[in-house]
């Protein structure tokens, strides 16, 4: 599920250039969260970016303790 330029444009003002493309499929694909060990493009603004797009990103082990609590 590609995005389309237009659609990765549309996230560049959301993170560093180089994510978002992921940022975009992540939307296009409709994901529950996004997962990074980036800490310093993705986390460090993943609050804003669930504030302004509704996308969570997590890192990997607090992916699984949200697996766990379900």
């Amino acid at each position: 599920m590609d995005p389309t330029r237009d659609e990765v444009l549309q996230m560049q003002p959301h993170t560093a250039f180089k994510d978002a493309p992921h940022f975009a499929t992540a939307l296009k694909a409709r994901v529950d969260y996004l997962v990074s060990l980036d800490r310093r493009h993705m986390i460090e603004i993943r609050e804003q970016v669930y504030a302004d797009l509704g996308l969570r990103i997590l890192l990997p082990a607090e992916l699984l303790d949200e697996i766990r609590r379900r």
